[in-house]
């Protein structure tokens, strides 16, 4: 990985986005109603990451190997705490835990190697 272990960034799986799109369709709108929210995500490490990737049978998280490259990891690995008052008060979710994101995330590259 071209990142540190302990390196952050935010994450929501195409299952969550979609659900929130979908959410956003349907909440009511008021003066009050922020017109722009960021959405919650996830913010695990890189380590966390392929931990819970390696929590499936036959996986190895200690295949990975960390060799961060300084303008990569800046990029990708230096997402600060992410707060989402505005957009968790209209309903806004994020996946719920990394292992429930993994599983999504998994899914849905094995439905389109099915179709490809």
């Amino acid at each position: 990985m071209p990142v540190r272990a302990d390196g952050a960034s935010w994450l929501l799986s195409l299952e969550a986005s979609v659900d929130n799109l979908l959410h956003a369709s349907d909440v009511a709108l008021s003066a009050n109603t922020p017109r722009a929210v960021t959405l919650p995500a996830l913010r695990p490490t890189m380590a966390d990451r392929a931990a819970a990737i390696a929590a499936r049978p036959g996986v190895d998280a200690a295949l990975v190997r960390y060799d961060p490259d300084p303008v990569i990891d800046l990029q990708f690995a230096r997402h600060p705490p992410l707060l989402t008052p505005a957009a968790d008060a209209l309903g806004f979710r994020h996946d719920g835990d990394l292992g429930r994101l993994v599983e999504r995330v998994l899914a849905t590259i094995q439905s389109q190697e099915a179709t490809a």
